[in-house]
């Protein structure tokens, strides 16, 4: 840290994988500033938020549920759909329907149940928060997945041109009619890109995360997995929208209207900029709310579901 711009600063920011990776060991010196920490995962994938001997050293929070929310699906990163539509308008044959494997019918004999859900996941840990590991392997046994991750890998994934491993992912799901988007916790307002993907892509992401955060979804452009008493009877609907087109296409109603699309997104928060922070503190100079002398910790206890939350 430059000494000198520490003399000047009115604030100074941190970020919970600074502690992750050890790189931060000792609390931040307090005096006469404003110490805030940043970090965009979980609870239960962060260090310093679940700490009370740590998180207590700062006054303010960036995080899912802290004084400034930040959430992966936010104003910023929904505007390449908003802009989409805006321009283009929305055409559920060109967008979404010629995107897929499926669309073909004299190609169906050849590719049979390929072509309906796919799945990408690299951390492979069964005693990750959440049983999702266990949930898709017994989903297997009763529609195909195709699992393009280290995760029970049955599929390689197409190479393409495309630098970018997101977006050559991407490229890929968008031949699928649903994506798994399961998170690896189940925490309030942890919603990661894999939902919103599948937004962009043309999509229907079925979601294993907590209820609380589908708030951040458009109404009616998902699946949930907690509607379903089982991985079969997810499968079979599955199965069902599959040979029923029109009932498919209903979760792309929502592409049609962009005044729906305007009044989704500002129920969002902006994406996190500095000069969100300065409103923030401007805020609190003008004594709209006080200063924290400690923040308080964010516990998976508090804020997240048990593993097995969701029955297979």
């Amino acid at each position: 840290m430059d000494s000198a711009e520490y003399k000047n600063a009115n604030m100074v920011f941190y970020f919970d994988n600074q502690y992750m990776k050890k790189q931060l060991t000792r609390p931040p010196p307090l005096k006469n500033k404003i110490s805030i920490l940043m970090g965009v995962e979980s609870p239960q994938n962060s260090y310093c938020f679940q700490y009370p001997t740590c998180i207590e050293n700062f006054n303010w929070t960036i995080t899912l549920s802290g004084d400034i929310k930040h959430w992966y699906i936010n104003q910023g990163t929904t505007i390449q759909i908003y802009f989409k539509n805006k321009d283009n308008g929305f055409d559920y044959n060109r967008d979404v329907w010629s995107t897929k494997m499926r669309s073909n019918m004299s190609n169906l004999p050849s590719i049979g149940d390929k072509g309906i859900v796919s799945w990408v996941a690299s951390n492979c840990n069964i005693l990750v928060n959440c049983n999702r590991l266990q949930y898709v392997e017994e989903m297997m046994n009763h529609i195909r997945v195709d699992s393009y991750g280290k995760c029970l890998n049955n599929i390689q994934m197409e190479e393409t041109n495309v630098g970018n491993s997101r977006t050559n992912k991407n490229l890929v799901i968008q031949k699928y009619k649903f994506y798994l988007a399961f998170e690896n916790s189940l925490c309030e307002n942890y919603i990661t890109e894999k939902a919103l993907d599948c937004l962009i892509y043309g999509v229907v992401p079925v979601i294993m995360a907590h209820p609380q955060a589908l708030k951040l979804m458009p109404e009616g452009s998902y699946i949930f997995v907690g509607d379903f008493n089982s991985s079969k009877s997810l499968a079979q609907y599955l199965k069902y929208l599959d040979e029923n087109d029109k009932e498919y296409e209903k979760y792309f109603q929502w592409r049609k209207n962009i005044t729906k699309i305007e009044v989704w997104r500002n129920t969002l928060p902006k994406e996190f900029l500095p000069c969100v922070l300065f409103d923030f503190y401007q805020d609190w100079k003008d004594g709209k709310f006080p200063l924290h002398k400690q923040a308080h910790a964010f516990t998976a206890e508090q804020y997240c579901l048990p593993y097995d939350y969701f029955k297979i």
